[in-house]
């Protein structure tokens, strides 16, 4: 099951990303977790694409992980100087968060509960 994190701000997101990715895989809650970046479209006259996504792979019982995704994530925004909404999808659902929201703890726990929910496996 994969988790697709991508950001949205007045800025490049590619370095945004990378620092993104660099805490991620700092903290222990990631520990043996998959998390890749993936490059978009070259631009013109570049050969490489720039990253545009982190990809973070989850097991399908990992809801615990989903909230600590959403931790890790308004940690991050935090930090930030400028503005960036992080958008979280899974599927055909996409959750956000901005810098504003992960500054108020309920609405990070209901984004959490939220994704929690999206990696929840179908119940048969």
């Amino acid at each position: 099951m994969q988790v697709l994190v991508r950001l949205d701000g007045e800025t490049p997101a590619a370095p945004a990303l990378s620092s993104l990715e660099r805490q991620l895989r700092g903290d222990s809650a990631f520990r043996g977790v998959e998390i890749r970046a993936l490059s978009g479209p070259p631009e013109p006259g570049a050969m490489n694409g720039t990253v545009d996504a982190l990809m973070v792979a989850v097991s399908a019982a990992s809801g615990g992980l989903g909230v600590s995704i959403v931790q890790a994530l308004a940690g991050w925004l935090r930090t930030r100087r400028h503005s960036f909404t992080v958008k979280v999808s899974h599927g055909e659902r996409t959750l956000e968060l901005s810098v504003e929201a992960a500054k108020d703890p309920a609405k990070v726990m209901e984004v959490a509960r939220l994704l929690a929910e999206m990696l929840e496996p179908p119940a048969s």
